[in-house]
């Protein structure tokens, strides 16, 4: 196995998506998914899209899932051009369909293609946003027709590490962390499928390196990740470089209210600051009735092995 993403629906069913390697060389993976019926996992009997074998060393497939096991899952996959582009394949319960190519006139590369998102809301309406050349473009499904929307631009960004959440009224947030000069700062973005959107910067002032962005990852990037609750409340989780020497890291969440066409985001809400270590290995969730959990590893960024047991701490903060 080599990726892996995992959605568990509220009803306690749940859909994986996994590639598997098919040969050594050229090095190549096929794409599966499995369905647990909250007894036992059935794999499918078919690949969710043909492997091509002559380019084909990711998928980076991500699954996002409803509150009654209806959902959709993102990979990647080649154009008519031969181009990495994105692909999609709606299930419902224990039934995959065929995927749909949702951009057949991609120019980006592999690199770009996986700072895609999708995310589904409680009642199984979906979307995804890619990168393009103008922007982002997005695609919404709806569960109710078993249709796509055509693709829209919602905004000329970057779109780096992008994270999205749709609110039970249909309200989309997407977050990323936007290149300004040689750092990176946290910007989101909200609105409908078709309508007005608005885009509101969590930052400015983060210090993390524009150089880390494909590099070794010497030091953590913002990795911006969000959460929406039963009545719309958006939490909004990253990591902040706030000092070069000596080293510090902070860890930050911002809140935004309900409503349309605009929500109100709230002040920063510092979570905890580290000197000499870096914050890794983020998780973040909300609860339906609006109880937020954050936890997030702090390491030593050191290459140098160590036993002190101040140079690994776990945090966990919670909101309510």
């Amino acid at each position: 196995m080599v990726e892996l993403s995992l959605a568990v629906a509220r009803d306690g069913r749940a859909r994986i998506a996994f590639s598997e390697q098919l040969t050594a060389t050229p090095y190549t993976v096929q794409l599966y998914s499995a369905y647990f019926d909250r007894g036992t996992w059935t794999t499918g009997p078919n690949p969710l899209a043909p492997e091509d074998p002559t380019d084909r060393d990711f998928r980076i497939p991500s699954v996002a899932i409803s509150d009654t096991c209806t959902g959709i899952i993102l990979f990647t996959q080649k154009d008519s051009t031969g181009h990495d582009s994105v692909a999609a394949s709606t299930f419902a319960g224990a039934t995959v369909d065929d995927f749909v190519l949702l951009d057949n006139n991609t120019t980006f590369s592999i690199d770009n293609i996986k700072d895609s998102t999708v995310a589904v809301n409680r009642s199984g309406q979906g979307a995804v946003v890619w990168p393009d050349t103008d922007g982002a473009l997005l695609r919404s499904y709806s569960p109710i027709t078993g249709t796509w929307t055509a693709a829209e631009t919602i905004g000329n960004v970057g779109l780096f590490y992008p994270s999205m959440v749709i609110a039970p009224d249909g309200t989309i947030t997407l977050a990323w962390q936007e290149e300004d000069s040689s750092y990176f700062n946290v910007w989101a973005i909200e609105g409908t499928v078709g309508g007005h959107w608005t885009s509101t910067p969590l930052e400015t002032g983060n210090l993390a390196i524009r150089t880390s962005q494909y590099g070794s990852y010497s030091e953590p990037l913002p990795f911006p990740a969000l959460a929406v609750d039963a009545a719309g409340d958006v939490l909004a989780f990253w990591a902040r470089k706030t000092q070069i020497t000596p080293l510090e890291f902070a860890v930050y969440s911002r809140r935004k209210l309900p409503g349309k066409p605009n929500g109100v985001w709230q002040p920063a809400t510092e979570l905890a600051r580290e000197s000499e270590l870096t914050p890794r290995r983020t998780s973040f969730a909300v609860s339906d009735r609006g109880l937020g959990a954050a936890s997030y590893f702090w390491t030593n960024p050191s290459d140098t092995p160590t036993t002190n047991p101040d140079d690994h701490k776990l945090f966990v903060s919670l909101f309510r």
